[in-house]
């Protein structure tokens, strides 16, 4: 089924710094008991440079920078055991897209940051259909409802999960000044007949700012930062039982892809970006394409 691609915003933050309606939480695992995936992956997309920032998610890019969501704002960076100051001499950066409006997007820079190559950022335009990783702090998987999902829980986990990208929508909405493309996955249900991936997940509170990574060839890439849920206090793979099919909770990413060039002339090391850049640009919004 194809949708338009444009949708008037009702979902919520995931972050504890803003909140349209009640909160989000940590990236929910589908399958198991919901609490794996607390090391890197096997394949690691990039798991040391998950870290925290304002009570949710940051993602260290390097050479001192931090790419998070604008509603979780810049901050001191945690990274693993070490606290890094933000960086007063850089003023965060937000990427403005319409008059008024921006892209839930920030850039700021920490002091004394560690080293680490420049992290690639995929500029493609074949997000859709692929498993992304999805990398982000949030509260744990919570009671379970039975046939639907689970409640979201109190504690808070850095944790990785995956999800297969459906396709994009245009995020627009007055409220909040925002309006960005993103990536989107909806929560599937893992085993009796669904068609989720062994690590199929979700997101909640904690996880805004958090990575969407991609694999383009043999290269992992960055390719979103989570900002949204359709619905707080639970991760559902079936919203309505009483009604044929599932109607599952969707997660939106902003689409990086669109915004490299931002990044690009946001970060003051245009020589090494420009090898990390593959192309710039804005791309044509897509079409909402369900699995």
């Amino acid at each position: 089924m194809r949708m338009g691609g444009t949708k008037i915003w009702a979902a919520m933050w995931l972050g504890f710094g803003m909140l349209v309606s009640a909160p989000a939480q940590a990236v929910i695992l589908g399958s198991a008991d919901g609490s794996g995936n607390t090391t890197a992956p096997t394949d690691d997309p990039g798991w040391a440079r998950i870290g925290m920032v304002n009570g949710s998610t940051g993602v260290y890019l390097g050479d001192g920078y931090v790419l998070s969501a604008k509603h979780v704002d810049a901050g001191n960076f945690t990274l693993g055991s070490t606290i890094y100051s933000l960086d007063s001499s850089f003023a965060p950066q937000y990427l403005q897209t319409l008059p008024g409006m921006f892209a839930d997007l920030v850039i700021f820079r920490v002091v004394s940051g560690p080293s680490m190559s420049l992290m690639p950022i995929y500029t493609g335009s074949a997000e859709a259909g692929k498993i992304a990783t999805y990398v982000g702090f949030g509260l744990d998987r919570g009671t379970e409802v039975t046939g639907q999902g689970w409640l979201w829980g109190t504690t808070q986990t850095e944790r990785w999960g995956q999800n297969v990208i459906d396709g994009t929508f245009t995020i627009s909405d007055s409220a909040s000044h925002t309006s960005y493309e993103s990536l989107v996955s909806d929560f599937d249900r893992v085993g009796s007949g669904g068609t989720g991936l062994a690590n199929e997940s979700a997101a909640a509170t904690g996880d805004s700012g958090g990575a969407l990574f991609i694999k383009d060839g043999s290269i992992w890439k960055l390719a979103g930062i989570m900002t949204a849920v359709t619905a707080t206090g639970h991760s559902y793979y079936d919203n309505n039982p009483t009604l044929p099919g599932n109607q599952p909770d969707n997660l939106y990413s902003v689409r990086l892809s669109d915004y490299s060039g931002w990044i690009l002339t946001t970060i003051p090391e245009p020589g090494s970006w420009a090898l990390m850049v593959l192309g710039s640009g804005l791309l044509a919004a897509r079409l909402f394409r369900k699995k």
